[in-house]
């Protein structure tokens, strides 16, 4: 009989301990809870701030590397350029059009790089848009252009002026001349195969296209002001853009690519030059 309450008695303390030990669980009391699988309040906290320390440090570095990238294609971009023009000038200079003229213009190469050429047979179906760093543009440029087949010139097919971020030398375009009583004149320029033999005079580079728009000149041509007196002198047609860590990076046209802070300063006698057919 002692046998039987003492079990009754063991079995009673045993259901009342299981019974406390689960309300324990639930409990916010002196009673420790049990952690299960999740994350309590503090360590989650700590692992927040442990990511939002990582982001922070982690972010300029990889910033810089996406703007290294983008500068690295933008230099592709303007080198390839450069050795489509030494390749276009041997296989053009040397030609005649049907007006008996030798050579070519630098516009008819621009053509090509912008790839409106391409377009020309769908001329019909009008302007296409495309983005600049697509077809010919800095890739730290994010633009949005249209191109327009139907177009008479370059100026007019490829635009707005705000979406385009290389210009081409003007002076291998219009070259400068004195006239009679000292007025500046211009003539027109034909490009022939020796152009590339002139070593690095400048074909293209960056420029700030939306400046150009704004002051009502075209984007596409640029030539910096060099103390002549002659046309180009007033700096109306000179949008540098220093957007590659504080340089502008430069095309020319022996297929080389280089780049500065101050590039007409370094090369002044190459920046005026003129090749005059």
């Amino acid at each position: 009989m002692i046998a039987f309450v003492k079990n009754d008695t063991l079995r009673s303390a045993t259901t009342v301990a299981i019974r406390s030990s689960r309300r324990c669980r639930f409990a916010g009391g002196g009673c420790a809870r049990e952690r299960g699988g999740g994350f309590t309040l503090a360590e989650l906290v700590v692992s927040l701030s442990i990511l939002v320390l990582l982001v922070a440090v982690l972010t300029p570095s990889l910033t810089s590397s996406v703007l290294k990238s983008r500068d690295h294609r933008c230099q592709t971009s303007l080198r390839l350029a450069a050795c489509d023009f030494t390749v276009f000038a041997m296989e053009r200079g040397a030609r005649r059009t049907s007006k008996g003229e030798r050579g070519f213009r630098l516009t008819d190469f621009m053509a090509s790089q912008y790839r409106v050429l391409a377009y020309w047979g769908h001329a019909d179906e009008g302007p296409v848009r495309v983005s600049m760093s697509d077809v010919f543009g800095c890739a730290r440029v994010e633009a949005i252009a249209t191109l327009d087949p139907g177009a008479t010139c370059i100026t007019k097919a490829v635009g707005p002026g705000s979406s385009v971020s290389y210009a081409f030398n003007a002076r291998l375009v219009r070259a400068e001349k004195m006239g009679k009583r000292r007025l500046v004149a211009t003539t027109d320029v034909r490009l022939g195969s020796s152009i590339v033999d002139q070593g690095r005079v400048p074909l293209v580079w960056d420029s700030d296209g939306g400046g150009a728009e704004r002051a009502g000149k075209s984007a596409h041509f640029s030539a910096p002001p060099l103390g002549t007196g002659r046309l180009y002198d007033d700096g109306s047609r000179w949008f540098p853009a220093r957007r590659h860590s504080g340089v502008m990076q430069v095309g020319y046209v022996d297929g080389s690519v280089g780049a500065s802070r101050d590039p007409v300063r370094e090369d002044a006698s190459l920046w005026g030059f003129q090749a005059v057919r």
